[in-house]
């Protein structure tokens, strides 16, 4: 488990076997201390951070951000057994949490399971008791955590070992974050670590930076700390639209003009009934119409947001229970319908066009 330490240790023992007759061909250098990284400095911390692993994306079933369940697992959700292999058998679970709005989702894991923690450590876990004590150290649903999401490594990265001598004593190729966080946790108050700039980085929206040194390193990790919703939520992957754009919204407006309520339900009433015969018209310049008989109702829609965090605004003085910012969901085509799901805590309003 200490690969990269027993490393280290070995390459020390080199030096020591060798020391003796240690010729002119041995490398001294003075590598600059802005670029060097210890235990506990700054960088370090940074880079542990980023590198922790990140124990969200299968929230659906844990609820808790700093655990991952090692896959393959068998779970029953609302009475259907379902084997979970891999990361896209998560979406079978929303699925059946979706069907219904009006029931009690449930889910019951077959243990024993294997859980890994935000450090790579495997665990094994065999009711839910255990698994509830490891659940009591993450961070709650959104709330601030340790691990840093929003900037990844780009690998591979080169690393330098020296010694107190300012003698390099090796090399490394980190190809992972796993490898990186080891690494960086593992390094010994006699060693001096400097790594290979640039270093390349991607930040939540797909930019790539470099970092040309150590300070340029903590200056991007810093500023993107918080700069994207880390889906820490117990849903699957925010429901679906970390990819989702404004564009997307604005040519389903623009494809189905046409639209009826699928679904709507405000603080606990289901309002589906008395709104089903009316149509919608979002149109292109931000205005709505609503057409109902002969009688015809405005209104305004603005959108703003991007990712998983998109809003949609829509303002109809005449009918104020649509009146709401309402966070995008989903754009989904069921057979011949499409629908876009709009969700504000537990109220929701689904707009759908049959095809």
């Amino acid at each position: 488990m200490r690969l990269l330490k027993n490393t280290i240790t070995i390459l020390f023992a080199g030096i020591i076997l060798f020391s003796s007759c240690r010729s002119e061909e041995t490398i001294i250098i003075d590598p600059p201390i802005a670029n060097a990284i210890t235990p506990f400095s700054k960088a370090a911390v940074l880079m542990e951070r980023t590198t922790l692993k990140d124990g969200s994306k299968d929230n659906i079933i844990d609820q808790a951000n700093c655990i991952t369940i090692k896959l393959p697992i068998t779970v029953v959700a609302n009475g259907t057994e379902l084997v979970i292999s891999d990361d896209t058998d998560y979406q079978d679970i929303e699925d059946i949490f979706d069907e219904f709005t009006d029931d009690n989702d449930t889910i019951t894991i077959a243990f024993p399971i294997k859980i890994i923690l935000s450090d790579y450590t495997v665990i094994e876990v065999n009711n839910t008791e255990e698994l509830e004590n490891f659940k009591q150290d993450c961070s709650g649903e959104n709330e601030v955590d340790s691990d840093i999401e929003c900037i990844d490594f780009v690998y591979p990265i080169e690393a330098s070992l020296f010694n107190t001598s300012n003698e390099q004593i090796g090399t490394t190729s980190i190809t992972n974050d796993e490898m990186l966080h080891k690494f960086i946790k593992d390094i010994d108050e006699n060693i001096v670590v400097t790594l290979d700039f640039p270093v390349k980085l991607k930040k939540a929206n797909g930019e790539y930076v470099y970092a040309n040194n150590i300070d340029d390193l903590e200056e991007l990790i810093e500023a993107a700390t918080y700069d994207c919703d880390e889906d820490d939520d117990n849903d699957y992957n925010d429901d679906d639209c970390d990819e989702c754009t404004q564009e997307d919204v604005k040519k389903f407006f623009r494809d189905f003009q046409e639209l009826k309520v699928y679904k709507f339900e405000r603080n606990g009433d289901d309002l589906h009934e008395q709104y089903q015969n009316y149509i919608f018209w979002f149109k292109e310049d931000g205005t709505i119409k609503v057409f109902l008989n002969n009688d015809h109702l405005y209104g305004t829609w603005e959108l703003s947001g991007t990712g998983n965090d998109i809003t949609l605004n829509i303002t109809i003085n005449d009918l104020p229970d649509f009146n709401e910012n309402w966070k995008l969901h989903e754009i989904t085509r069921e057979s011949d319908e499409y629908e876009i799901d709009l969700r504000n805590g537990d109220d929701q309003l689904i707009f759908a066009k049959n095809i």
